[in-house]
């Protein structure tokens, strides 16, 4: 019996070996690790290594969801800023709220990067609270880290894994993994490759230029346990020197309770703030009711260097 049961655990640990073994001399093949069954966060992770190995630290990180994907030009924001290219980046991914910008920013942006200044833009301010908040996740261990069978584990449960061998095959090219796929869709500066339309809606919108001042409201009430996420990005850009700065993006109509919730929020963390809300509103700089067209990002993206670093 103790010999069965020396051979049985035997049989296993050369199983996860070999296992280890076979997963390691593939990893060229499959590319970096699907980490996140948010492939966009890993698609920036690669982007923003290959941005430091040949830009070292950026100035400038933003983020949020896809209004900022798309309407912040790093290429833009340089140039307008008079900044080196390569001084800015997008760290945007569609549909983010506010916990997975934390992951993303404590995880790795804060820890690994460790920008000048990190800037989150915010679309709307259900976004930015959120009461259920949930830790970041623990360190990994040593095997964690060190184990390709675990790191690749998300990778073999996605059904493009077979898909990723078949091209790398197919086109003798190993830069054919999940990863590398979704971050070929992006520039060396984080921007999407997607051409952004230069269609306009109807919607005549708001002109900020010619805006009347502000509507008097009364201090919105700010529910302080939903800002856990904000305090705790706060927190950790303090501990690594980052300055943090918050604000808001354009929209089609003039919300005053939208623009002086976040200024309020701001306040209330002792960050910066930036009013992105005054860049553009009229219609002809949206391509639908919430996405900026390709004149209105060039335009977002002049206004942010302008706001952030001031006339040159």
């Amino acid at each position: 019996m103790k010999k069965t049961l020396v051979l049985f655990l035997c049989g296993i640990l050369v199983s996860f070996f070999s296992m280890e073994v076979a997963v390691r001399a593939i990893s060229p093949l499959l590319g970096p690790p699907l980490l996140k069954w948010n492939t966009m966060e890993d698609a920036k992770t690669l982007k923003l290594k290959e941005f430091k190995n040949k830009y070292s630290t950026p100035g400038y990180v933003l983020m949020g969801n896809s209004t900022v994907l798309i309407g912040f030009n790093p290429s833009i924001f340089d140039k307008e800023a008079a900044l080196p290219s390569g001084s800015s980046f997008n760290a945007a991914m569609n549909g983010s709220e506010i916990k997975e910008i934390r992951d993303f920013a404590c995880r790795y942006i804060l820890r690994e990067v460790h920008p000048k200044n990190l800037v989150i833009l915010f679309s709307n301010s259900t976004m930015a609270v959120n009461s259920n908040y949930r830790k970041l996740d623990p360190e990994s261990s040593l095997f964690q880290r060190n184990s390709y069978v675990y790191r690749y584990r998300n990778t073999f449960r996605d059904p493009m894994t077979v898909n990723t061998l078949i091209r790398v095959l197919k086109f003798r090219d190993t830069r054919q993994g999940i990863v590398y796929r979704w971050a070929d869709n992006l520039d060396e500066f984080g921007y999407t490759r997607y051409a952004i339309t230069d269609t306009a809606i109807k919607d005549i919108g708001w002109d900020p230029k010619q805006a009347t001042e502000e509507i008097i409201l009364p201090l919105p009430v700010i529910d302080k346990s939903g800002l856990k996420y904000l305090e705790e990005i706060r927190d950790l850009a303090r501990a690594k020197g980052v300055r943090l700065i918050i604000g808001t993006v354009p929209t089609l109509s003039y919300d005053p309770s939208y623009r002086l919730f976040f200024e309020q929020v701001a306040q209330y963390l002792g960050v910066g703030f930036v009013q992105g809300n005054d860049a553009v509103g009229q219609g002809k700089y949206f391509q639908d009711g919430v996405h900026l067209n390709n004149q209105g990002a060039i335009e977002f993206s002049k206004f942010l260097a302008r706001a952030l670093l001031g006339p040159n």
